[in-house]
């Protein structure tokens, strides 16, 4: 079998405030599962633009405030660095990626863990992709 590339998206989702309303009358249920329902069909149409909801949803936006341009620069070059086993310089990049975001990374601490725990040499200063590295890895579930 092929790989299979996986895309993610970074979110704070604590930024959002989710408003629970017990008083809310039982008889607008229907409704508001059909609207559920419309906005769910209309995401399985060819017309589908998921890039427009990335843009214009207030929530996404919200939860997405804290990963300015640098840091999802230095992170793609990070990454970049670890596909093409240019690990040494895959963990330096990663490592900085908190100072960015005033937090630590766990996409960034997952792939450094990773690469230290697999590195060819036991040099603590140097991580070097083991041989015949091909750019992916198999997860573990």
């Amino acid at each position: 079998s092929s790989p299979l590339k996986l895309y993610t998206i970074d979110l704070e989702y604590s930024r959002i405030k989710v408003q629970l309303d017990p008083e809310r009358p039982h008889h607008g249920r229907f409704r508001l599962r059909m609207l559920r329902n419309m906005v769910k069909e209309a995401k399985w149409q060819e017309a589908y633009e998921p890039h427009e909801q990335y843009v214009q949803d207030t929530n996404l936006a919200m939860m997405r405030e804290r990963f300015v341009p640098e840091f999802l620069q230095r992170f793609d070059m990070g990454f970049r660095n670890y596909e093409c086993g240019e690990w040494t310089d895959a963990r330096r990049i990663l490592s900085e990626t908190k100072q960015y975001i005033n937090q630590d990374d766990g996409p960034s601490e997952a792939l450094i863990q990773f690469m230290e725990d697999n590195s060819a040499v036991d040099d603590p200063d140097e991580c070097v992709a083991p041989k015949g590295w091909k750019g992916y890895r198999t997860l573990e579930v």
